[in-house]
């Protein structure tokens, strides 16, 4: 009699563990694919800007092969069979359609008639952690993901320093180009981005190095907006707008560490064998978990915008990560350009669903 009671007590714990491992398996993020996706939304995406990032990440991923610095990979697709030479193949399909017959990526069927369609279904367990909310009325995960929205601040400099524009901006030391960031770290007193304080660099003590070149002249406000943000555009007065991103401090401490920055350029512009970062595209780029999604993924979103609740389909490439995207799988950031102040880039997203079915698509083969 004993012995049933423990054989029972043993079949209850190994079927209460099943059930908690099956819930956690069905509460984290996966994908799907779809046969024939119930996609009815009205396509709002803008054939011309998808076509350049399409062409952008492209470009990207053709490249990174010839890099020992940057690498790229299919991600969590991997075991659906999918390569990255699936991913370029379809960013390019993108880019001929866009450039011959640009109102076709408007169009459902033609679609569902080249992409294969793989249903994200978003991880609950994660958006619960993060104690992540939605509005009343739209889809949580696994059903659908959360879409937020991210920009570059745009803030004005100039060529001179003025009363008004106090702070200089460096570009990065050439010193550092092609040098692996676990080198120079090894080797800091090697590398001019240590030798000074900020003090020192606010007195001019890099205005006649060679290693270096001054960007421009900003505000500390400006400059705060850098530091923090991590990127920004600078509008100068010649109606050039310089796109830059934190590229290393000066390694002091508080009070006198400098940031020193990177100019990104267009990379159709770029002459270079090495890839270089993508340039975002507002409203047709996404930022997202790249480590397990993967680099240059065509992605489908089905929602209603948050003010009016208008029904949207929308399409972009994921270029772009961040820290608030380890082992996130209920989220991708829309980026929606550039904006000088907080208001501004609310009320723009408005525009825009909070949360959204998604569909990674892949062209067919054939």
């Amino acid at each position: 009699m004993l012995i049933n009671k423990e054989n029972n007590f043993v079949k209850y714990m190994l079927l209460s563990l099943m059930i908690v491992m099956v819930s956690k398996i069905y509460s984290v993020a996966r994908f799907q694919k779809i046969d024939n996706p119930s996609i009815s939304y009205p396509i709002k995406t803008d054939p011309h800007p998808l076509r350049r990032i399409a062409y952008d990440a492209s470009n990207f991923l053709k490249k990174v092969h010839l890099s020992n610095y940057v690498t790229a990979d299919e991600g969590l697709f991997k075991g659906y069979g999918i390569a990255l030479d699936d991913v370029t193949r379809t960013l390019d399909f993108v880019v001929d359609t866009a450039t011959k017959k640009p109102e076709l990526l408007k169009s459902h069927w033609f679609l569902k008639k080249h992409f294969d369609f793989y249903r994200w279904y978003g991880d609950e367990i994660g958006f619960k952690k993060v104690k992540s909310t939605l509005p009343v009325g739209d889809q949580t995960p696994p059903e659908a993901i959360r879409i937020t929205k991210y920009r570059i601040t745009k803030i004005h400099g100039s060529y001179k320093k003025t009363r008004k524009y106090t702070i200089p901006v460096y570009q990065k030391p050439s010193d550092e180009h092609n040098v692996l960031h676990s080198d120079i770290a090894k080797n800091r007193s090697h590398y001019l981005r240590f030798h000074h304080t900020k003090d020192e660099i606010l007195n001019g003590v890099l205005e006649h190095n060679q290693k270096t070149k001054l960007l421009a002249w900003v505000t500390p406000e400006g400059y705060a907006d850098f530091k923090m943000q991590g990127s920004l555009v600078v509008a100068l007065p010649d109606k050039n707008n310089m796109l830059i991103n934190v590229a290393g401090t000066n390694g002091k401490e508080e009070g006198q560490n400098y940031w020193f920055a990177a100019e990104v350029k267009n990379p159709s512009q770029q002459k270079t064998s090495l890839p270089v970062k993508v340039r975002p595209i507002s409203g047709v780029s996404f930022a997202g978990n790249i480590k397990d999604l993967g680099f240059g993924k065509l992605i489908a979103l089905e929602g209603k915008t948050s003010q009016g609740r208008v029904p949207e389909m929308r399409l972009g490439v994921l270029v772009d990560t961040g820290n608030a995207f380890k082992k996130n799988l209920f989220q991708l950031d829309l980026f929606s350009g550039y904006f000088e102040t907080d208001k501004e880039f609310t009320e723009y997203n408005g525009k825009f669903p909070e949360a959204a079915h998604a569909y990674v698509l892949i062209k067919k083969k054939g």
